[in-house]
């Protein structure tokens, strides 16, 4: 009965070292998303790539989510009269590129 306990104890701790956090926002969620896509990726890129791929994917975010704050300027040309969902608008950036 004890070794079963220990094993289930061991099978639970395991699991939950397994699990992948979740987060609340739109960020950190595309931001594991692109670190799991440019790992993936591997050696077909030469280089330091994977470093510009995670800046355009968050220049791309950034702009999306200031199209409807306008709190601070662009990194690409100003999106006017954005309308609908900030979430929505950084994920599809994000999808996008």
């Amino acid at each position: 009965m004890k070794g079963l306990r220990r094993l289930s104890c061991l099978t639970v701790c395991v699991y939950l070292c397994l699990a992948s956090p979740v987060f609340g926002d739109v960020v950190s969620d595309w931001n594991s998303i692109a670190s799991q896509t440019i790992l993936t990726a591997g050696p077909a890129r030469p280089g330091p790539s994977s470093i510009l791929d995670y800046a355009v994917v968050h220049a791309a975010i950034h702009d999306a989510i200031q199209a409807f704050e306008k709190r601070f300027a662009p990194y690409g040309p100003a999106i006017p009269n954005a309308t609908g969902s900030q979430v929505a608008a950084a994920a599809r950036a994000a999808h996008d590129v």
